[in-house]
Parts: C-alpha cells; structure tokens; sequence
C-alpha cells in the first residue's frame, strides 16, 4: 500500500506535463542569429485580430491557451515591430488540442494535431506548384528574353492559378468546419464573385461566414455588384489639392465621358499606369474628362510629390484615409479605373492600359 501511495505523486507529475482539458500549447525554436537581437520577439496573431507576444530564451519560445479547430494563427518573428523577413520567419498553426511544436525559420515546420498535418499538406502543395511555376518562368525568359516571354508566361499563370483553385476548393470542400477549410478559401476567395462567394459560404460553418475578413470581402463584393458597369455613379466627397471640399458629381455626368483613377502614391502599379493616363489627357483631355482620387495615402503629402514627379496635371480628390470612395465601388485592389459615361453611369470599370486607351478612344467623337 505505501509502495502504491509514493507512485502516485509521479503519476500526477507526469500527467501535469502535457495540456489539460481543452489547451494547446506551443513549444517554439528559433535558432537564426536574427533571434539573438535584443529586439526580436515572437508575435502570435490569432483569427479575431488578437495578438500575443513571447519573449525568445535560448532560442525557444511558448504559448498555450484555449484550443479551437476554427482559429487560423499567424506567427512572426519580429525585430522590435517590424517583422524579420519578407515570408520567411512566419508561419501559420491551427491551436488544436495538445502539443503543436514549430520550427520558425525561413522554412518554418509545424508538427502536432490532425488539422496542423492538414494544413501542412496544403501549404506543401501550394508551394511546389508556385515553385514550378517560377522554374518555368525562369526557362521561358532564358530561351525567348524577358519581352518574349510574356505571352507564354502569362498563359503559364493562368495555368498555375488554376492549379491553385482546383486544389483550394477540394480541400475547402473537405474542411467547411474549420481553419483549413479558411485557410484554402483565402486562396481562390479573390476570384470569386458575390453569389458564387455566398454559394460557398452557405456551406461553410459560422465562423467563416463572421469571419472579419470574409464579411469584408463579401461587402466589398455586394458593393461591386451594385456598382457594376450600367449602374448609377455613387457620390463620395474630398478635397481638392488646394483644400476646397469638392465631390465625385462636380466632375462625373456632367456631359462628358469621365476617367476615374483610384491610386496611391507608394502603389508601384499605380505608377506605372500614369504615362497611359498622362497619354489619354494630352490627346483627349478636351473631350474627356481625366480625374484621379489618391486613397489610402495618409495626409496625402506624398501625394502632392509624386503628382509633381509623374507630371499629374489633371484634377485630383484627395480622400487620405478615408476609405468611404473604395469601399462603395466594392474596390479591393489598386489602380482601378472606371469609365463614366456623360449621364454618369458606368460605362467600364477595372480598365488598365491599351484596354483604358482603347476605351477612350471609342468614345471620342
């Protein structure tokens, strides 16, 4: 009896080593020498937009907490609040129940849980279809040269892309009920217009479907939708460069054709469609009008620059933070052109470059 008594202390110890009940907990390595600066730490952000930080000891790391099979984490090393690569040191995790150890490190390794294994696999599978597809693109460019290329190579990505969706759904389809199934939808979610997004969603569980990314993206696309090519402009107001407050409708169905420019001074795209714009202004500018409106450019002082450096000399709506102009034309990328038409309906919208001349040009009179 006292022999079996002095084993239980052991049993309990043993128990108390693992998760209990409904945990997680992470145990983490960081060995780069990145994680030996003073600044660097481990920065955990979970589905909801929490975050949590761990400070880095000896090269490890933990976390625990409650576990969910709905929750897609991010995590991060970081030197002070910038993190310490582009991709690399990141990875994502499912806090499933038990113990999840991660290697972080340009190639991260997550190990622990069913689900974790799942998304893994996909992440795997994802990768190695991006990876042969660079390869590709690297052997094109080498026999034909970077101008020659381009029509093999953007038929290569459509290719890749639709790799890449038929895997998606498939493993969607396979994980409505949980962060695999948001991880995958994440990737073809883009793509997707608003009835077949809520297709989709109509077989997903709650927590996708509240998801504040996917309610966002859904609202954005319901916006699209209501502002499609045919529909009636939607007003929105700013200030002009000289601070007056100025709107939408003091430019657009006012009789003319109208070209809209959504852009942003730090947006490389953006930039590089100026001199198509630049072009419809110089030889069409008496006949139509050329409007931009800077967003998501803070108090649009880098703006004013590069309207200077880029030779903008049309009208501007400076808008800074204020995402109201994007958010009603359910715009998620920039640039984005729009085409009004003189009664101020929609003629065309996601217009880019010959596409934008073109539809200038065919309608000038």
């Amino acid at each position: 009896m006292k022999k079996f008594l002095l084993l239980v202390p052991v049993l309990a110890l043993a128990i108390s080593c693992g998760p209990r009940g409904n945990t997680y907990i992470v145990k983490g390595t960081v060995t780069d020498s990145l994680a030996m600066d003073p600044a660097a730490k481990i920065s955990l952000l979970h589905s909801d937009g929490t975050k949590e930080e761990a400070a880095i000891e000896k090269g490890r790391f933990s976390f625990s907490g409650d576990a969910s099979n709905e929750d897609l984490c991010h995590l991060t090393l970081m030197i002070g609040d910038r993190p310490a690569g582009r991709g690399e040191y990141s990875t994502s995790f499912i806090p499933e129940k038990g113990m999840i150890k991660i290697d972080l490190s340009e190639e991260s390794v997550v190990t622990g849980g069913k689900l974790n294994k799942a998304l893994t696999a996909y992440y795997t599978q994802v990768r190695d279809i991006v990876t042969d597809f660079q390869t590709k693109v690297a052997a094109l460019v080498d026999s034909l040269g970077q101008s020659g290329a381009v029509d093999a190579v953007m038929e290569l990505q459509d290719e890749t892309i639709g790799k890449v969706d038929a895997i998606s759904k498939a493993v969607f389809n396979e994980n409505t009920d949980n962060a695999v199934g948001l991880a995958a939808l994440s990737n073809f979610i883009h793509d997707l217009s608003s009835d077949e997004l809520n297709d989709y969603l109509s077989r997903a569980g709650d927590f996708i479907k509240n998801d504040k990314d996917v309610k966002s993206l859904l609202e954005s696309k319901a916006a699209s939708k209501a502002t499609a090519e045919g529909t009636m402009f939607v007003d929105f107001s700013g200030k002009s460069p000289d601070g007056k407050d100025v709107r939408l409708s003091d430019y657009v169905g006012k009789g003319k054709y109208t070209l809209v420019d959504f852009w942003a001074s730090w947006c490389g795209p953006c930039r590089e469609e100026i001199p198509n714009i630049k072009e419809i202004y110089e030889k069409y500018g008496k006949k139509v009008n050329v409007l931009g409106v800077a967003v998501w450019d803070g108090d649009n002082s880098a703006t004013r620059k590069a309207m200077e450096t880029l030779g903008m000399k049309w009208n501007q709506i400076f808008v800074g933070e204020d995402k109201t102009p994007t958010e009603v034309y359910g715009i998620e990328g920039i640039p984005h052109i729009i085409l009004f038409a003189p009664d101020g309906t929609i003629f065309r919208r996601g217009l880019r470059g010959q596409e934008m001349i073109e539809a200038v040009k065919s309608v000038v009179r």
